[in-house]
Order: C-alpha cells, then sequence, then structure tokens
C-alpha cells in the first residue's frame, strides 16, 4: 500500500500506545510535549484497532495544557509497552470517560486528562510515567509509513 493513499482522518482512527516510540517528554512553559517517533496509527472502516484495518507508524506529538514533567533520567528515546488515558468529562452527570490504550483521532479536549505510559528507555531502564492536564491536542507530524493491514482482534 502506497503511503500517500492514507488522507488525514479519512476512516476511523487511533492511536495504540503499545508499540510507540517516543523522542522524548519535555515542558515549555504551560505545556508538556509528548513527542512520539513513531506513534503506531490503526485506521479502519469499523473500531480502530478491534476491526479489521490498517497499521500505520507516523511522528505525532500530544499537546498537554497546563501539564508539567520532571525527567527522572530516561535515556531518550523510548518504547512504550503500555500506556492508557482517561479523560475526566467537566458534567458531573456523564462520568468520566475512559480512553484507555487507544487515543482515538482527531484528539482535541479542554477537560482534564491523565496519560499513564510504561516505557523502557534505551539503557533497558523500566519507567512508569504520569502526564496530568488541564486539556490537549494530538497532531500528527511529517508522513506516515504502512506498517502491515490490520486483520482485526479474533
Amino acid at each position: 500500500m502506497d503511503d500517500a493513499q492514507r488522507p488525514a482522518y479519512a476512516k476511523n482512527e487511533a492511536i495504540e500506545f503499545h508499540d510507540s516510540r517516543l523522542a522524548n517528554i519535555a515542558t515549555e512553559g504551560e505545556r508538556t510535549l509528548v513527542r512520539f517517533l513513531s506513534a503506531e496509527l490503526h485506521t479502519s472502516e469499523g473500531s480502530p484497532g478491534i476491526d479489521p484495518g490498517e497499521n500505520w507508524l507516523q511522528p505525532a506529538t500530544l499537546i498537554v495544557e497546563g501539564g508539567s514533567f520532571c525527567d527522572p533520567g530516561i535515556a531518550w528515546p523510548a518504547d512504550v509497552y503500555n500506556g492508557e488515558i482517561t479523560v475526566t468529562v467537566a458534567d458531573p452527570n456523564l462520568g468520566g470517560w475512559q480512553g484507555g490504550s487507544l487515543l482515538h483521532l482527531p484528539f482535541t479536549t479542554t477537560d482534564s486528562f491523565e496519560l499513564r505510559l510504561t516505557i523502557m528507555d534505551d539503557d533497558d531502564n523500566w519507567w512508569d510515567l504520569v502526564i496530568a492536564g488541564a486539556g490537549g491536542h494530538l497532531r500528527l507530524e511529517g508522513e506516515p509509513r504502512h506498517l502491515q493491514p490490520f486483520r482485526g482482534k479474533e
């Protein structure tokens, strides 16, 4: 499949944290930037990561508003082994929204959220990270690279 065939948000899409690779995480002013060297992107006509579709790799940045992060000495880049996002909806009658291990695209929120990642850095050190913010969005960057067809979960 030609990489140029994947137009942005043409289908249902989601970033799967597991199997993604982080360039780094940095704080710039009131923002925390979670930079992915290669985010694993699932596209599907149905539910991404569940129904058949395609897998892609693409650089991306998750911009976390009002977040902060203190790097404990991670040897970047790092592989993501587990990840989960929880968005807390401001209306208490709606309850919280649990995104789980997939971040559905496009992702933009003004609600509070928390991202938990388990990563292994290039020195083979394991880290459990929590990045919380008061809103944010994900920006896809660069060109996608087709990885493989996804047959769906069985």
